[in-house]
């Protein structure tokens, strides 16, 4: 019997995948193991810089809409559509980037 427990402790890799169904240990997702904490703390991260982004942009943009308003020339309905919509999507926009300025921060620290 000890001889059996030799050999058992000295198997090859092959005989390891043949043990776990034929898959690999990256395939079994035995080196993609992340710690939950940190994976939360990440995405709750880039969501807080994501939200400054687009409040910033969003607060900068209608201050300069709002500077260039003039009352002796009204502005057609279709402008006033056109303006927020491109006001939100460049907020947005910028929500992104500063997600992602964050998030690549965080990985280069």
């Amino acid at each position: 019997m000890p001889e059996a427990r030799a050999l058992d402790s000295e198997s090859s890799p092959q005989d390891e995948s043949v043990r776990n169904g034929g898959l690999s240990r990256v395939e079994r997702g035995g080196a993609l193991r992340y710690n939950r904490a940190r994976m939360l703390d990440t995405i709750l991260g880039c969501l807080k810089w994501a939200a400054v982004g687009f409040i910033v942009a969003f607060a900068l943009m209608k201050l300069f809409e709002a500077s260039h308003i003039h009352d002796d020339i009204p502005k057609p309905a279709f402008k006033i559509r056109q303006t927020k919509r491109a006001t939100f999507v460049l907020s947005t926009f910028a929500a992104m980037l500063s997600a992602l300025v964050w998030l690549l921060v965080q990985k280069l620290d």
